[in-house]
C-alpha cells in the first residue's frame, strides 16, 4: 500500500508540465513525451525550450531517418561527416558531461540538420542505436541575442520504427554559461529522483492507462 501511495505521489508530480527555475537552471519535464515513432512519416515536432513562442529546434522523422534541425542561430553537438560528405550525427551524452562553448573532442556545434539514427535493411547508423539508446543531446540556442546552453533527454528505443521519445530538457538561464548533461535545479525533487527514475515512472504511467 505504501509503495502504491509512493508511485501515486510521483505520478502526480509527473502529471505537471513543469517549467521551473531555481538558481540558474530552467528545467522542463513533460507529462507526455514527444513521441516521434511515426513510420514511414514524414512527421515533425517543434521544440521551444524557453517557452517564448519561438521554435528553437524541429524534430523530423521520415523513412526511418530521425533527425533534428536547429533554427537560425541555434546548434546541436554533433560529429560531422568527413569530407566530401556533408552532414552530421547528433552526439549522445551521458550524465555529467559538460555542454558549453568548447565541444567534446571530434565534435562541433552543428547548425544544420543532424541525425540521431538512420535505418535500412542492413542495420542502423548513429550514436543512438542499441545498446546505447538513451541519454542527452547538447544544444545551444538564442534567447534574444544571447546564447544559452542546455540538454535534452532522448530515449531512442523505438528509433528503428522511425524515432524516439523526448522527455524533457534544461538550460542555463545565465547566457554563455556551460551546463552539465542531466543537471537540474537544486534542491529539487527531480534531482533526488534522477532523470532515469523519472523516465521509468513515466513509462509505468503510460502502460497503466
Amino acid at each position: 500500500m505504501q509503495s502504491r501511495r509512493f508511485f501515486l505521489l510521483l505520478g502526480s508530480l509527473l502529471a505537471l508540465y513543469v517549467p521551473s527555475i531555481h538558481g540558474a537552471i530552467s528545467f522542463t519535464w513533460l507529462d507526455e513525451p514527444i513521441n516521434m515513432t511515426r513510420w514511414p512519416g514524414p512527421y515533425s515536432a517543434d521544440l521551444d525550450l524557453d517557452a517564448n513562442g519561438i521554435v528553437d529546434f524541429i524534430l523530423q522523422t521520415e523513412n526511418l531517418v530521425f533527425e533534428i534541425v536547429p533554427q537560425t542561430g541555434n546548434a546541436v553537438l554533433a560529429w560531422p561527416y568527413p569530407p566530401p560528405d556533408h552532414g552530421s550525427l547528433a552526439l549522445r551524452l551521458t550524465d555529467g558531461q559538460t555542454i558549453g562553448d568548447t565541444p567534446p573532442p571530434g565534435s562541433v556545434w552543428w547548425e544544420d540538420r543532424s541525425a540521431f539514427s538512420a535505418w535500412n535493411n542492413l542495420g542502423g547508423i548513429g550514436f543512438w542505436i542499441p545498446p546505447d539508446v538513451t541519454g542527452y543531446f547538447g544544444v545551444k540556442f538564442l534567447i534574444g541575442e544571447n546564447t544559452h546552453y542546455g540538454w535534452v533527454y532522448l530515449d531512442n528505443s523505438w528509433g528503428a520504427l522511425g524515432g524516439g521519445d523526448i522527455y524533457g530538457w534544461a538550460y542555463e538561464t545565465t547566457p554563455y554559461t556551460s551546463i552539465l548533461a542531466g543537471a537540474v535545479p537544486e534542491p529539487s525533487t527531480f534531482m533526488l529522483l534522477g532523470i532515469g527514475s523519472l523516465v521509468v515512472l513515466a513509462r509505468i504511467r503510460r502502460q497503466n492507462r
